[in-house]
């Protein structure tokens, strides 16, 4: 979730990058994108339908482990 940019959120998105891993920008207010998280996403959701309908639309793995 980027909304506020949290300095730490920004930073773990800087690691998930540098790791090649996929970014999905998520928002509840809209998007003002600086241009590092813009060029270092995957992609972006406004509102959580819009992230329902990313995650059943890719083939994202879901959990398969223990939930406490």
């Amino acid at each position: 979730m980027i909304d506020g940019r949290d300095q730490g959120t920004i930073f773990e998105c800087g690691v998930a990058y540098a790791k090649n891993k996929d970014i999905i920008g998520f928002s509840n207010q809209g998007f003002r994108m600086n241009v590092m998280l813009a060029e270092s996403a995957k992609g972006f959701c406004n509102g959580l339908e819009g992230l329902e309908g990313y995650l059943r639309s890719s083939n994202v793995k879901k959990y398969q482990g223990e939930i406490q």
